[in-house]
């Protein structure tokens, strides 16, 4: 067992080394060759590259130092489907479109080979297409001439998507041998994600072409949780503005109760004598006092508030997941538990989506693996208070 060891330790040790020199030749040659290099064309333009926003790893929300190690070492890097992205494909002509608010991590690429071989580098629209067949099992496509895409399974099995794979790679990088030993690897490791995808049996997604509106990009815009924030404080505003709008009226009619008498009185010093315009200003004046404004009868805001918003208050939940501020895995933060005195709303939490500031409620049992419904294709929210 000892020689063994010590006969793979070498093995190690001088593939270790072939490798070190081969990377020190191959810097040599960049440097040489670096303008031929940079300026070669591609063969897919940048303006064809599909449209990704990283999400968060959540680190600084672990609860302790280790777990903060972990997340660090072991968590990789997501990236979602800003646009809708579409690839054509150079033997078929047939158009595979991946829909906006796909997740995904890139290439399945070791970590200790992501020196030389990033997930997002060479590799990524292949990693793209294949880990949107392997979770859903088909996939969008534009057939020649038509501008609408329609779901497709013409390309089904763990088989077909990792020859889909190869096949993308070999007409975006040209590196056969690269996009060979790839495929070989989703060969041999790709059965546990295939697998897993296939026990969750995920739904065909709906097809968006994006995940944001146009005002959205603009610097004056301001997130979706606090426009409906506005929005509900501009409704409860006009209660107050209707009632001293109705008080000012009122003031207003007396006024002009008490103002119509006095032109009378003027028409009447015209006609007749001094005494019957005296005594029929003051009859005047005393019917006018005796009609005052009726103040409208209203509701304060707060009562207003209190019957149309049903009071609750948030609270920590009791389990490591369900805990104020936590984010879960993906990037969904907890709000709190709702409470309410008649205990409507039992075991529903508040989560808010970091990515989009979307506010929803969702089950206890769903906090830790909750997706948002509006930018991740998550299940519809629960409704809350």
């Amino acid at each position: 067992m000892f020689h063994f060891i010590s006969h793979l330790a070498v093995f190690i040790g001088y593939l270790t080394t072939i490798c070190l020199i081969a990377y020190l030749v191959l810097f040599v040659l960049s440097i040489i060759r670096k303008d031929e290099v940079k300026n070669a064309s591609a063969f897919i333009t940048s303006d064809n590259m599909p449209i990704l926003r990283p999400t968060p790893i959540p680190t600084a929300s672990q609860q302790t130092p280790v777990d903060r190690l972990i997340a660090w070492i072991f968590s990789v890097r997501k990236w979602q489907v800003i646009k809708a992205f579409e690839y054509k494909d150079k033997t078929s002509n047939v158009t595979y479109v991946i829909p906006a608010g796909f997740e995904f991590d890139g290439a399945s690429i070791p970590r200790f080979l992501w020196a030389i071989l990033s997930p997002v580098g060479l590799l990524l629209i292949p990693g793209l297409l294949h880990d949107f067949g392997y979770k859903y099992d088909g996939i969008y496509i534009k057939k020649e001439g038509s501008d609408e895409p329609e779901w497709s399974t013409d390309i089904s099995g763990k088989d077909a998507w990792d020859k889909l794979f190869q096949n993308v790679g070999d007409d975006i990088n040209g590196i056969h041998t690269l996009n060979a030993i790839a495929a070989f690897g989703l060969y041999i490791g790709g059965f546990a994600a295939w697998n897993n995808w296939r026990d969750q049996k995920e739904p065909k997604p709906d097809m968006k072409w994006s995940i944001y509106k146009e005002s959205d990009t603009s610097s004056s815009s301001v997130t979706s949780a606090h426009k409906e924030a506005s929005s509900n404080n501009e409704q409860s505003k006009p209660v107050v503005k209707d009632i001293s709008s109705n008080n000012e009226q009122q003031k207003q009619t007396a006024k002009d109760t008490s103002a119509k008498p006095n032109t009378s009185n003027t028409k009447l010093e015209e006609v007749a004598n001094t005494t019957s315009t005296k005594s029929a200003s003051t009859k005047s004046k005393v019917i006018a006092k005796k009609v005052p404004a009726k103040k409208p009868k209203t509701k304060t805001p707060s009562q207003a508030s209190k019957k149309n918003k049903l009071a609750y208050e948030l609270v920590s939940g009791t389990t490591k997941t369900t805990k104020v501020g936590v984010i879960n895995e993906n990037q969904q933060r907890v709000l709190g538990k709702i409470v309410t005195k008649d205990d409507s709303f039992k075991n529903v939490y508040k989560l808010e989506c970091d990515n989009c500031k979307n506010v929803y409620g969702v089950k206890s049992t769903s906090v830790n693996k909750a997706k948002c419904p509006s930018c991740q294709e998550g299940k519809p929210g629960v409704d809350t208070p």
